[in-house]
C-alpha cells in the first residue's frame, strides 16, 4: 500500500470521526434538561416547521429548545413572544426531560378531556441535522484534496508531482527573434559625419 492511499485512509477516518461527533451535537447528545414547557414563540411567517418552545428548570431558570410546530400545538402550549418565564408554574403544563449522553428526550403531558398522563418520547435528531452533517463531511474532504492534491476531486496525488497544477508555455513575441548563437554580431548603423 502505498503512502497516498495509507493518508487518504488516515485523512477519511479523522473526518469520520469530526462528523459523526459534529452529528451528535446537532442532535443534542451531550446536553440534558429537566423542567416544564411553559410557553413557545410564535413563527414571524406563521407557517413554520419548527418553533422555539420556552423551558423552565431549577437548575437552569430559561431554556429554549426547537421543537416541531404539529407537536406544540397537540400540547396546546401558551404563545410568548417575549419568552418570559412565570412567576408560578401551571401544574397542567407538560414537563420534559433528557438524559446526557442520549438522543431521545420524553414529554409528559396529561389531556384536558383525560386524566391519564400521557409520556412519550421523541427522538432529537432531525433530517436538518443528518443533512448538515453530511456537507460538514462533504466539505472537510474537498479542503482536505485542495491541501493535499491541489484539486477538489482528486484524492491521491498525481503520479509526476505532490500537486496537479496547470503548465502553460508562454507564448514567444512574433516580432522578436533571438539572437543567433554563432557569428559576429549584427553591424549597426554608423552614427556620425558623412562623406562630402
Amino acid at each position: 500500500m502505498s503512502t497516498s492511499v495509507r493518508n487518504l485512509i488516515a485523512h477519511t477516518l479523522i473526518l469520520l470521526a469530526l462528523a459523526v461527533l459534529f452529528g451528535l451535537w446537532q442532535g443534542a447528545f451531550f446536553d440534558y434538561w429537566s423542567g416544564t414547557v411553559v410557553s413557545y414563540r410564535p413563527p414571524a411567517d406563521g407557517e413554520a416547521q419548527s418553533v422555539r418552545v420556552l423551558i423552565v428548570d431549577e437548575s437552569q431558570p430559561k431554556r429554549e429548545a426547537w421543537w416541531p410546530t404539529e407537536r406544540v400545538i397537540e400540547l396546546d402550549l401558551p404563545r410568548d413572544a417575549l419568552a418570559v418565564p412565570p412567576n408560578d408554574l401551571d401544574p397542567s403544563l407538560p414537563t420534559t426531560s433528557k438524559a446526557r449522553y442520549t438522543l431521545h428526550y420524553f414529554v409528559r403531558h396529561t389531556p384536558e378531556d383525560s386524566e391519564t398522563t400521557q409520556v412519550r418520547a421523541y427522538s432529537t435528531t432531525s433530517p436538518e441535522g443528518v443533512s448538515l452533517t453530511l456537507v460538514f463531511l462533504g466539505l472537510g474532504m474537498i479542503v482536505r484534496n485542495m491541501i493535499v492534491t491541489g484539486h477538489p476531486f482528486l484524492f491521491v496525488p498525481a503520479p509526476g508531482g505532490k500537486k496537479r497544477k496547470s503548465r502553460t508555455a508562454m507564448p514567444r513575441s512574433p516580432g522578436r527573434t533571438g539572437r543567433p548563437q554563432k557569428g559576429p554580431p549584427p553591424s549597426g548603423r554608423q552614427r556620425g559625419r558623412g562623406r562630402r
